[in-house]
């Protein structure tokens, strides 16, 4: 493990430090401006590990992966602690209506993590790390400036200047909250492709669309065997000229019948036909009320 991630992992471990020095604050209230001073060591690590894995060379997929979760395990436990205490929030002449606001603030941003950790969770499932991104480093800078302040103000309520202090922290949570809703959308947008589905192979068809399907696609299907089978060769190329077709569906014309086990799989550099004429008028044979060719009028409807 390289130095970035055991300053990642210092971090995280720095975290239940500041949960016992904050609440010692209702032993002695200074310990709020102590746990402030715990939070800005841990938050510096974050700038200090990502600074030396880029001037070092030393940036990991561990180090993508454990750097922003810490982050978020720390700002969430401060800002769920701190709705413990809402003396904060409301003494900055904000009335109750600085708690509900600050709930309301930390409700959104809780609830952009928990997305955004759910969105590289799919990532993940794809083979794919995301770092986290210029954005994400504002929103998280913005959300440690107004816990500290926050923080800080605790001791000092009794007095104008703390009043002030608290205000000031209650504003820059609504700042770092709009940051936050800003930073979680770029995230996700810059990112779309997680979230589309993989495009089928040329001539693959997808697992999760059966076909055929309806009674166009099963009297297809087997007009172009019937065509394969006089071949006596099948490639998607022939039958896109031979039924002016896309790739992609004559493709899925391959595909069904390397399933039925009409043909050879893509394994073999020439694809065999295992059916003869015989065999083909046997199992789709022509409606016994029609004199057109077998197969152009619909086929096996069973």
């Amino acid at each position: 493990m390289n130095l970035p991630n055991k300053l990642t992992l210092a971090r995280i471990c720095m975290i239940p430090l500041f949960v016992v020095v904050f609440y010692l604050g209702d032993v002695w209230v200074y310990c709020y401006a102590i746990a402030a001073a715990v939070f800005v060591i841990a938050a510096f690590t974050d700038f200090l590990d990502g600074y030396i894995a880029r001037s070092r060379n030393l940036v990991t997929n561990l180090g993508k992966f454990l750097d922003p979760i810490a982050d978020k395990v720390l700002v969430s436990t401060a800002l769920i602690l701190m709705l413990t205490r809402p003396a904060m929030f409301v003494a900055g002449g904000f009335a109750d209506w600085g708690l509900i606001f600050a709930g309301v603030c930390v409700a959104i941003i809780l609830a952009r993590e928990l997305i955004v950790s759910g969105f590289r969770m799919i990532a993940a499932g794809r083979n794919l790390v995301l770092a986290a991104d210029m954005f994400g480093k504002i929103k998280t800078t913005l959300q440690d400036v107004s816990i500290v302040v926050l923080l800080v103000s605790v001791p000092f309520l009794g007095s104008i200047v703390g009043r002030g202090i608290a205000g000031a922290g209650v504003g820059l949570l609504g700042v770092c909250t709009l940051a936050t809703i800003a930073s979680g959308v770029n995230y996700i947008v810059k990112n779309k492709q997680v979230l589309s589905d993989p495009e089928p192979a040329d001539g693959e068809a997808p697992a999760e669309e059966p076909f055929p399907v309806t009674e166009e696609e099963v009297a297809l299907c087997v007009k172009a065997l019937g065509y394969v089978v006089e071949e006596k060769c099948a490639t998607v190329q022939m039958l896109q000229r031979k039924f002016a077709l896309g790739i992609y569906q004559a493709g899925r014309l391959v595909d069904w019948m390397e399933r039925m086990g009409y043909i050879s799989g893509p394994a073999t550099k020439v694809r065999e036909v295992y059916l003869d004429e015989a065999g083909y008028r046997r199992l789709y044979p022509a409606p016994e009320s029609s004199g057109e060719e077998s197969g152009t009028d619909g086929g096996d409807k069973s």
